[in-house]
């Protein structure tokens, strides 16, 4: 086939955007892919969570929970990916992140967005990973 594509023995075809066709052998199975394009929020952050982001240190982002923030999270569906900026005129120092579950905390009156991976920075040092000054 044309759109057939061998990967260690075995032959991969494409059937749909959100599935893949594996046959191996006289098998044939199907595996789901993970969602490529989540949806996003974009937001500001103080510089001392953004480098502990970065370091891998903080991995829940709280945000107060008002009608804004309700009705933001209404509008996106869970994975998405959360980018957080540190000022306002570019270039400034932000980070991508996953966010893989949100949480309420009524009593201390937040959110809890858990952090799974970071996808992405910019404008910071790649080695200290943190901001630049």
């Amino acid at each position: 086939m044309a759109d057939e594509i061998l990967f260690h023995g075995i032959a991969i075809r494409s059937i749909r955007s959100e599935d893949i066709l594996v046959q191996h052998h006289v098998q044939c199975v199907r595996i789901q892919m993970k969602k490529l394009n989540y949806d996003r929020i974009t937001t500001t952050i103080e510089r001392e969570w953004l480098a502990e982001i970065i370091a891998g240190t903080k991995k829940i982002e709280y945000r107060q929970i008002k009608p804004y923030w309700t009705k933001r999270f209404a509008k996106v569906s869970v994975p998405f990916e959360l980018r957080l900026l540190n000022g306002m005129n570019p270039p400034v120092p932000e980070v991508t992140v996953l966010v893989h579950r949100i949480t309420r905390d009524r009593r201390a009156g937040e959110y809890r967005l858990h952090i799974e991976k970071v996808l992405e920075f910019k404008h910071c040092d790649k080695w200290r990973r943190k901001p630049k000054s």
